[in-house]
């Protein structure tokens, strides 16, 4: 009678064994399925981010392409008027872009008109008299300045990538008074008829119109989300969630 007590334990010990192996592959597989499936989500998720973002800048990126070809023709223009030219075409594109904190065009010395002594002192020239005009709503109201990167568009245009288009890491900035992040974005006027970088037309882009919707997407997954421009190296969308 013991050992028919002693078998039927050890049979109920063996398949509690054997249900128990069987319960904890089942959940590891379960859980295999449900990583495998968080995996699918977030790829997606960044995948179709991604192609938003990117279409985003590249709409920018249009917007300066296209001003840049406008200026590229300085020389078909009489040399006295083409600074109040530009000046005024920035004036009415700029009013119209929220995102551009600041929009500048800068160019090589005297390569505008070759009139750079004449207009020292006037706003938007360098103390040299060099076209650098730029307009900034930093503080809630449009100005017109002289450009505060001269230095990084005199050495993007000494560089051998000059006829790309250039962007910069993300920097504190502010927009109509409020703290934000931007990046900044140089695009080269090219001078066909010498095939060559004379200046360039840039702007210093908000990204706050990305950090809704990752403060959206962290609440709703519960993590901490940076969106990164894949097409452009080291170009981040947003901050981390606290």
């Amino acid at each position: 009678m013991k050992i028919k007590i002693k078998l039927s334990v050890m049979m109920i010990a063996i398949v509690l064994v054997v249900a128990g192996t069987i319960a904890i592959v089942e959940l590891q597989r379960s859980s295999s399925i449900v990583m495998a499936l968080a995996r699918q989500k977030a790829m997606y998720l960044a995948r179709q981010r991604a192609q938003y973002w990117d279409g985003r800048m590249g709409g920018y990126i249009n917007i300066l392409q296209t001003l840049s070809n406008n200026f590229n023709y300085y020389e078909n223009l009489p040399p006295e008027t083409r600074r109040t030219t530009y000046e005024t075409t920035l004036q009415s594109v700029f009013e119209d872009l929220p995102d551009f904190v600041r929009m500048f065009t800068i160019w090589k010395p005297d390569a505008i008109d070759g009139q750079d002594a004449r207009n020292i002192g006037r706003v938007g020239s360098t103390p040299t008299g060099q076209f650098a005009y730029s307009l900034t709503r930093e503080d809630g109201t449009t100005k017109s300045i002289t450009s505060a990167v001269v230095n990084d568009a005199m050495a993007f245009m000494a560089s051998s990538g000059k006829m790309t288009v250039n962007l910069s890491d993300i920097t504190p900035f502010k927009n109509m008074g409020k703290d934000t992040f931007c990046v900044r974005l140089f695009v080269p006027i090219i001078n066909k008829r010498i095939n060559d970088v004379v200046g360039v037309i840039g702007c210093q882009l908000d990204i706050a119109m990305c950090q809704p919707r990752i403060g959206t997407d962290n609440q709703r997954y519960g993590r901490s989300y940076q969106y990164r421009d894949l097409h452009r190296p080291g170009i981040y969308f947003g901050k981390l969630s606290s």
